[in-house]
């Protein structure tokens, strides 16, 4: 499929610097877009017109993007957002889990929220958020409630963004991805254990970056301009498979 993007398009990508991120900002950019790419992590790829190093938490990080969008030609028209927190901590150790819950949904959650709410203020309609949840919002695994929740309220976010948001020409959808094969899950993805859970998708084989990219690459585009408040699973049939 062709994916229709005019001419001077701006996409901000938050989360750009690794994995799904990554492939999002060489995906938009291969499409015509100009990426501002935003991580804690400096390395980029050379798809990423302009790096902005820092949390994506801190409100002086987001203001340092859009001050790079203002001097930009073009149209500000996509906001991705894809910064996580994601440890792994039982329930049942309160204290650290509390604090944990708090960092996760700062970044997950009211991250997104003031990200979101921010390009609403510079990006005119039609133009498109997309938030990258997990099937963690709709499978757990254990010790792993922090990031499950936040992915879940992110879910949640993305519907109420999608309904306040629509009337100014701004959609709003999240995808779902499944087990992907980024390289902080290689040590998980290379094991037998993995391999065997790949067996176990009805597509037998693991996800890729890429394949996440190009959904997110259609919600971003115009193609997609009546898609408003959904979130696509990306995980090759997994979650639909009894186990």
């Amino acid at each position: 499929m062709t994916i229709t993007v005019p001419d001077e398009r701006i996409a901000v990508v938050v989360g750009a610097a690794r994995g799904i991120g990554a492939a999002v900002a060489v995906e938009l950019s291969r499409h015509g877009r100009t990426v501002v790419g935003v991580d804690v992590h400096p390395e980029m790829s050379s798809a990423v017109a302009v790096p902005v190093v820092g949390d994506a938490a801190d409100p002086g990080t987001r203001a340092a993007a859009f001050d790079a969008v203002a001097d930009l030609p073009g149209r500000l028209d996509a906001l991705v957002y894809l910064a996580f927190v994601q440890e792994r901590t039982p329930i049942a150790d309160a204290g650290r889990t509390v604090e944990l819950w708090r960092r996760t949904s700062e970044v997950i959650v009211a991250g997104a929220l003031g990200w979101a709410g921010e390009f609403a203020e510079h990006a005119s309609g039609p133009a498109s958020i997309v938030l990258v949840s997990s099937v963690h919002a709709h499978r757990v695994a254990p010790e792993e409630s922090a990031y499950a929740a936040a992915k879940a309220a992110l879910e949640s976010l993305c519907r109420s963004l999608a309904v306040e948001l629509g009337g100014s020409g701004i959609r709003c959808n999240a995808v779902a991805p499944g087990f992907i094969a980024v390289e902080r899950n290689r040590p998980s993805w290379e094991s037998e254990r993995t391999t065997g859970e790949s067996r176990r998708n009805p597509l037998g084989r693991l996800g890729q970056p890429e394949d996440v990219a190009r959904v997110v690459t259609f919600l971003a585009s115009e193609d997609a301009g009546f898609v408003n408040g959904t979130c696509l699973v990306v995980d090759g049939g997994w979650s639909a498979r009894l186990s």
